[in-house]
């Protein structure tokens, strides 16, 4: 039972890790044109990206901690910061979407 569920974390976590890769490069050096130029909120892939990162911070946090209990890794304090690592960058992601969505509305206050 350990060893299939020490395999079915780490192949959730690294999945999950090649999915925040990819969604962190789009949202750093990713096209700022919009994904659809007819639809009602015209979206970039940056800020979709940004998106999938917020969504994917909490499971991504989890399959770290996951990884790690069932893991059982030589270096304990370094492995968890390494394995937590994708985890906080879409932490980030989320932050960054919130701090834009609070400045927006303080922008919006004062230009009334």
């Amino acid at each position: 039972m350990a060893r299939a569920a020490k395999a079915i974390s780490l192949t959730v976590y690294i999945i999950g890790a090649s999915i925040t890769v990819i969604l962190g490069s789009l949202a750093l050096f990713g096209p700022d044109q919009p994904i659809d130029p007819d639809s009602m909120l015209l979206l970039s892939w940056r800020e979709e990206a940004f998106l999938g990162l917020a969504v994917g911070a909490l499971p991504m946090l989890l399959a770290g901690l996951a990884a790690h209990r069932f893991g059982a890794p030589a270096h304990r304090r370094r492995d968890l910061v390494l394995l937590l690592l994708p985890g906080f960058v879409c932490a980030a992601g989320a932050l960054f979407l919130v701090g834009l969505l609070a400045l927006g509305y303080i922008n919006m206050f004062l230009n009334r």
